[in-house]
């Protein structure tokens, strides 16, 4: 085998500085849900490869996970445990808010929320909630910050199903 890099633009600079990691045995490459409250335990599905079997084929497995409280910590570094080797450490944002996890119908949803979903076809998750003229609400819809080569696009749209806003 040869793994070679490269600057996509192929340039180069003494600032362009990498490191290559090459590790046998599982790994994880997303969790469902995508964050974890602070504070909270709750059961956590890891999606990798060879998670279950130790084979190269993209899997899950879930574990209980206790997340840490501390307000300072914008993430845990969790390694999976398995009978094939444990995993690299997979870094799971940490929240405030409680994660759910979407149902592939149009949830409604009580503000604040987040909410976990996976697209493992071509299709579109709607979500209702609450809201009046004047209300201030961020949104922010995320895919790449967890590894995932989702291309988002985000559209708001008023009770009569006009579409409000759109963001792509």
């Amino acid at each position: 085998y040869t793994v070679s890099l490269h600057d996509l633009d192929f340039r180069g600079d003494r600032s362009f500085v990498y490191r290559l990691a090459l590790t046998q045995g599982p790994r994880v490459v997303a969790t469902i849900p995508a964050a974890g409250k602070r504070g909270e335990t709750r059961d956590v599905e890891f999606v990798g490869f060879g998670l279950a079997t130790g084979k190269p084929k993209l899997e899950s497995v879930t574990r209980k996970v206790t997340f840490p409280a501390d307000p300072k910590k914008d993430e845990l570094a969790y390694r999976v445990e398995t009978p094939f080797g444990t995993t690299p450490a997979f870094d799971v944002p940490l929240s405030d808010t409680a994660e759910t996890i979407a149902t592939g119908k149009p949830d409604a949803l009580t503000l604040p929320a987040a909410v976990t979903g996976v697209m493992d076809q071509a299709t579109e998750a709607r979500f209702t909630c609450e809201g009046k003229k004047g209300d201030v609400w961020n949104l922010a819809a995320e895919a790449r910050r967890f590894g995932s080569p989702l291309d988002l696009s985000l559209a708001v749209a008023d009770a009569t199903g006009k579409e409000l806003a759109r963001n792509d």
